[in-house]
């Protein structure tokens, strides 16, 4: 505390000051007429302070009269001055530096003008341009302050509204998240409390939840208006509250009498309006309704809340996505050497479904793996297998129709089903049974408006390789409901312990399937963008749609066509990826201390992988009292700077999972896992 607040924070004191002593002059007595007080409202200790000062007073030192509470005006003229100081030293911040600005500018506005015998012509001719020039930088200043505190004043108006809000409804933030839970909406009290705060944005399904559960338009959570808001006017049900919330009432009746003040809508002044008026409004744009269901938390808020933090400075291990080349996995210098000797004749565009010498090799290496009735029109090149998802995705299905992905998936599929207007259906892999299909789960699911089912063997995020005999189960349940296959082999060269991956077309020759792989992952070479999908068996059942593919490749004009030209060399070279994957080599031997050392921490379990470079451990959710897997992650992050991807970012329903990416050499792996066991050793969550 500085020295001006303690004075102020003394028991003040009566004093008369030291008077100087002045000459004795008679004084004539007055003759007293004596008032009659009542002190009866006096405590008898506020009775004795009154005497104690009464007898200090004496009435014929006029000078000591005058001098009465000298002492305490002094000490309100020192508070007086110091505060006024400390208001000048005050740090303003933004807006500080603007008003300073502006009074540079204005003070310019008197200076003196400039001496000597042409000063007048000079006068004449520059005074009002300068003059406006003056005016002109300190109107800017001045816009610049009123955006800022608009800016302001709109984040207050938006904190104030959904605190009302919550109040009215007797809601807390940790009510809200227990709402989100019961109603299968992933949501942490920290991220409400950076929506509110302004500090971030909510996904399009959070926002709708936060909407619904408040009653309040959705816009004005986006913070973007200038208008009053109004509570919405309609009669929808909020999600259930939880029955540990106490409520007045029904949670979806509007209670906002309590307080003054309700939520915010944000209007939009039609156009003819406008015109009326003289005036334009600025017309907000959104992102489309078909994304509102649409996510991908591999690249999700966790790792938009470590790019943040990478930006302030901080180091950030990330094992959070499979991406070789930041470990130090090298591209095959003939790889390299290829491409930098065709790279003036890849200038120009190739034909939609790739360069022939890229799809030739294809279809050998396809028939290599034996899928059947493949020739080299039945191949097509992509800017990685993500974007032939997308494409085939959204030539297959219509508004409503169903397609069965695995849980856990790489979420890619189900954004790209989603975005595509169908409905992705998760069958669940089995952890009891190495996260093979559960077939007869998959069974269940199966409707009349099921088109497709989707396998990602070997499996990304588990690791799991399929033998044949589940995916002869596989074949067996397509064949019977009559559905396409499409299976994910980008892992297909990065098998271990002997093992031998099996393409699911080889086994069904009568069905339509569609072969994904690629480059990416077995070549080490993930920013060249380069693979394929091939189209195998029955392609009698599918002329239609393998129009529609066709149309869809056309219309992207082609794929990258310097990493086409290495296909060929890559496909049918020296395949260095092999010598990492046996004993000695660092994917097998960084695997099997992954392995070793998550399972050794108590409170985690995993199934060992058996290909690809990823693993997805258990956590034990009663021992850390885990009930959001997204936070879990976060406060990892926040903590030990390590990035992983929650279960729950693979459409996974539980969060007692999260994906590692074992492609860091030993020594890093080995304290990113003591980082992990330190954490767990206290975190709980709640």
């Amino acid at each position: 505390m500085n020295d001006f607040v303690k004075d102020t924070t003394e028991i003040p004191s009566l004093s008369f000051g030291t008077p100087e002593p002045e000459p004795e002059l008679p004084v004539q007595q007055p003759e007293e007429k004596k008032e009659v007080i009542d002190d009866s409202v006096l405590s008898d200790e506020q009775k004795a302070m009154v005497d104690a000062f009464v007898s200090q007073i004496d009435l014929a030192n006029t000078n000591g009269i005058l001098q009465y509470g000298a002492g305490a005006q002094k000490k309100m003229a020192d508070f007086s001055e110091k505060t006024l100081e400390n208001v000048r030293s005050k740090d303003l911040g933004e807006i500080g530096d603007l008003l300073t600005s502006v009074v540079t500018e204005l003070k310019t506005f008197d200076a003196e003008e400039e001496k000597g015998p042409f000063s007048f012509f000079k006068k004449s001719t520059n005074k009002i341009n300068a003059m406006k020039a003056k005016y002109d930088k300190a109107e800017v200043n001045v816009n610049k302050i009123c955006d800022v505190l608009d800016g302001h004043q709109r984040q207050l108006l938006k904190d104030i509204a959904i605190l009302d809000q919550m109040y009215a409804q007797n809601l807390k933030q940790i009510d809200l998240v227990h709402i989100a839970a019961e109603n299968n909406v992933k949501l942490g009290k920290s991220h409400v409390s950076q929506y509110v705060s302004g500090k971030t944005v909510p996904r399009n399904d959070i926002l709708h939840f936060l909407a619904d559960t408040l009653h309040v338009d959705a816009d004005w959570l986006l913070g973007d208006s200038q208008e009053n808001f109004t509570a919405r006017e309609n009669n929808s049900v909020a999600p259930k509250a939880p029955s540990t919330t106490k409520t007045s009432g029904s949670v979806g009746t509007s209670n906002s009498s309590k307080r003054g003040t309700t939520p915010m809508k944000k209007t939009i002044t039609d156009k003819n309006d406008n015109d009326n008026a003289g005036s334009s409004a600025m017309h907000i744009f959104k992102k489309s309704s078909k994304l509102d269901n649409v996510l991908y938390d591999v690249r999700g808020p966790v790792v938009e809340e470590a790019a943040r933090m990478e930006e302030r400075g901080t180091h950030v291990l990330k094992l959070n996505i499979g991406n070789p080349a930041p470990f130090g996995f090298r591209t095959p210098d003939e790889v390299i050497y290829d491409m930098s000797q065709q790279l003036s004749d890849c200038e120009g565009y190739s034909p939609s479904q790739g360069l022939f010498s890229a799809r030739k090799a294809i279809m050998q290496y396809s028939q290599i793996k034996k899928l059947p009735n493949v020739t080299i029109s039945d191949i097509y090149t992509g800017n990685g297998v993500s974007e032939l998802i997308n494409l085939c995705m959204s030539a297959l299905l219509d508004n409503g129709d169903e397609i069965l992905i695995p849980s856990p998936d790489y979420p890619l599929w189900t954004a790209c089903a989603t975005l595509a207007g169908g409905k992705a259906v998760h069958y669940i892999c089995d952890e009891q049974s190495d996260w093979y299909p559960d077939i007869e789960d998959m069974r269940r699911k199966i409707t009349d408006r099921t088109k497709a089912l989707v396998i990602i063997n070997p499996n990304n995020p588990t690791g799991a390789l399929y033998p044949k005999e589940v995916l002869q189960k596989i074949v067996d349940l397509a064949r019977e409901h009559h559905l396409i296959i499409f299976s994910d082999e980008i892992y297909d060269r990065l098998v271990m312990d002997g093992k031998e991956h099996i393409s699911i077309a080889s086994l069904a020759p009568d069905l339509f399937c569609v072969t994904f792989s690629g480059l990416s992952k077995s070549h080490m070479i993930a920013g060249f963008r380069i693979g394929w999908m091939v189209l195998s068996g029955n392609k009698a059942i599918a002329k239609d749609y393998i129009e529609g593919i066709k149309m869809l490749s056309n219309m992207r004009l082609c794929s990258n066509v310097p990493a086409q030209s290495v296909v060929q060399t890559a496909l049918w070279g020296n395949q260095s990826v092999n010598d990492y994957l046996v004993p000695g080599g660092r994917i097998y031997e960084q695997r099997e201390y992954i392995y070793k050392a998550l399972t050794d921490i108590p409170g985690i379990t995993a199934v060992k992988p058996q290909a690809a470079f990823y693993m997805f451990p258990k956590i034990d959710v009663k021992k850390f009292n885990i009930v959001n897997d997204e936070k879990f992650a976060l406060d990892l992050l926040q903590d030990k700077k390590i990035l992983i991807v929650q279960g729950s970012g693979f459409n996974w329903k539980q969060p007692d999972h999260f994906r590692v990416v074992y492609l860091p050499r030993i020594e890093v792996l080995k304290e990113a896992v003591g980082k992990i066991s330190d954490f767990l050793s206290y975190y709980r969550q709640g």
